[in-house]
């Protein structure tokens, strides 16, 4: 057996030499940078067949066998340890029998089917979290492989996913008349359920990237997209969100799981309305901690710190700072693989130190959003920092300047910076960090509590004092009474970003402020509008 396996990832390996890539799938960052593989395989009294292929209390999923495979996929790309690229070719046997299929339309559809009653469902039904997660996995094993069954299952899956629910698929309207992907089609008990939807969403993002001149697949996506963004409100209460249309309320675990679709979702879309919506869960999940998944990889994560009162209060004015909880002695991380270089054309791996006498290039492995330089000495007076946009321009970033040298964070990530200077310096050591190292969350919030009446169209100034703080969102809510206030939602469409309010209506306004945490020495003041 072993043998038999080392043969099959030679054959495989050569393929994904041979055959270069057609198409960028991003990393499926909800599962992979979140779930620890081996855990996941371990709960849910979880197993595997004799060839490989994985169980959920003896039975095959489709959904189970999908996610696993994925995460496998991304290890793979990740690690190179042809362990995950054999699990990979195991899961990917489920999908070559076809007797596990149903096929519709002519076999044009193929509907994975689940095999028992679920609610008011009757067997078999298909479910368009689990087609979607299906095409996620199979374009992957695709990528790697090129193997065109898989390509051609993807296309039947896609086809029977983008049916009506009346007519074996998984395609609704909402009670608004907008296009929604249903986890349980036809089900009146659960209806328009969120985060089975995001994974169909992915599955038909992805498939629609492969497919460009799938001109259906085109028009749904575009139809479910808008209605997702457009539709959030329609789950949120006041303090918190739901599953579904039907107000069942969603446990801590499915808000992290939903706050990390959202996360990997942004990553693909780069939809500002995702960051935000993330900003209001996250500040509704708040110190909370979700105790329930066991093979997450940060169980203490939490998305929001609510910050607290800095003793370092100046005069009247509060600062509030973020509560961290971090066991390591720094919030920093020497970089092995940045390259550095005169000229971009020729770089080096960065190693002890480096001379920087007028100019310097960095490269990262990975896109960052803050590094750190240190100097062996602090003699330099003028220094510029610029980042290469998507079309090749160099364009100013900002930067602070600390004891150790200068930290650089920004909201946009980065992969090159070039540095001028007007004085020659010594770098010691280049950092970064990156809140996906520790416990950390990703943002930061701060409640203020004091609800203020405001006048409709006057112009008011807003004052934000802050450190470290490269970019804000002050959220705020309205109702005509205060009691009224305590009942309104917030939304991700009623904010702005400091400057001047123009209230659109008279009555009573509540706000909090969220801010992406670059840097773990953060402080923001007391919003004042007057």
């Amino acid at each position: 057996m072993i043998v038999l396996r080392k043969l099959i990832f030679s054959a495989f390996l050569g393929l994904t030499q041979f055959y270069s890539y057609g198409q960028e799938i991003h990393p499926y960052e909800m599962y992979s940078d979140h779930f620890n593989i081996e855990g996941y395989t371990k709960q849910y009294e979880r197993s595997f067949d004799s060839v490989g292929i994985i169980l959920q209390k003896n039975q095959y999923h489709p959904l189970t066998i999908s996610i696993y495979g994925i995460m496998c996929y991304d290890h793979f790309i990740r690690t190179g340890d042809s362990t995950y690229m054999i699990e990979l070719h195991n899961q990917f046997n489920y999908f070559q029998d076809t007797s596990r299929f149903d096929y519709h339309y002519e076999k044009r559809g193929i509907g994975l089917p689940y095999h028992f009653n679920f609610n008011d469902l009757k067997a078999p039904w298909y479910s368009g979290l689990t087609q979607g997660a299906a095409i996620s996995f199979l374009l992957r094993y695709y990528q790697l492989t090129k193997n065109g069954y898989a390509l051609e299952l993807t296309e039947k899956i896609a086809y029977l996913m983008l049916q009506p629910e009346t007519n074996f698929g998984t395609i609704s309207q909402t009670t608004e008349g907008r296009t929604w992907i249903e986890e349980y089609p036809t089900s009146k008990k659960s209806v328009n359920v969120l985060n089975g939807f995001i994974n169909g969403l992915v599955g038909l993002k992805e498939y629609c990237d492969f497919f460009p001149n799938d001109t259906m697949a085109e028009r749904i996506h575009s139809e479910v997209y808008n209605s997702f963004i457009d539709l959030f409100e329609k789950f949120d209460t006041p303090t918190w969100t739901n599953y579904n249309r039907n107000k069942k309320s969603i446990s801590k675990s499915y808000l992290r799981i939903q706050l990390t679709q959202l996360d990997h979702l942004y990553s693909i879309y780069r939809d500002e309305r995702l960051l935000r919506q993330m900003m209001i869960w996250a500040m509704m999940m708040g110190n909370s901690l979700d105790t329930d998944l066991h093979f997450l990889t940060k169980p203490k994560y939490i998305y929001s710190t609510l910050t607290t009162i800095d003793s370092g209060n100046k005069g009247d004015m509060k600062f509030y700072s973020p509560k961290i909880n971090n066991n390591s002695t720094s919030f920093w991380r020497s970089d092995s693989t940045v390259l550095i270089g005169k000229k971009e054309s020729k770089m080096k791996v960065f190693d002890s130190t480096y001379l920087v006498k007028k100019k310097a290039f960095l490269q990262f492995s990975e896109a960052r959003n803050s590094i750190q330089l240190e100097f062996i000495n602090d003699k330099f007076i003028e220094l510029d920092f610029r980042t290469k946009d998507a079309s090749g321009n160099w364009n100013h970033i900002p930067f602070y300047r600390d004891s150790l040298g200068v930290a650089i964070f920004s909201e946009n990530e980065f992969k090159n910076i070039r540095i001028t200077t007007k004085k020659k310096f010594e770098l010691k050591d280049i950092a970064y960090y990156s809140y996906k190292f520790y416990e950390t969350a990703k943002y930061a919030h701060t409640f203020f509590k004091k609800s203020q009446q405001l006048e409709k169209n006057k112009v008011y100034d807003v004052y934000l004092p802050r450190t470290n703080v490269s970019k804000y969102i002050i959220f705020y809510k309205q109702a005509d009474t205060k009691q009224e206030l305590k009942n309104s939602k917030w939304t991700h469409y009623n904010y702005f970003e400091g400057g001047q309010f123009v209230p659109s209506k008279d009555g009573f306004y509540d706000f909090f402020v969220s801010y992406q945490l670059l840097n773990p020495k953060t402080s923001i003041g007391t919003l004042e509008i007057y």
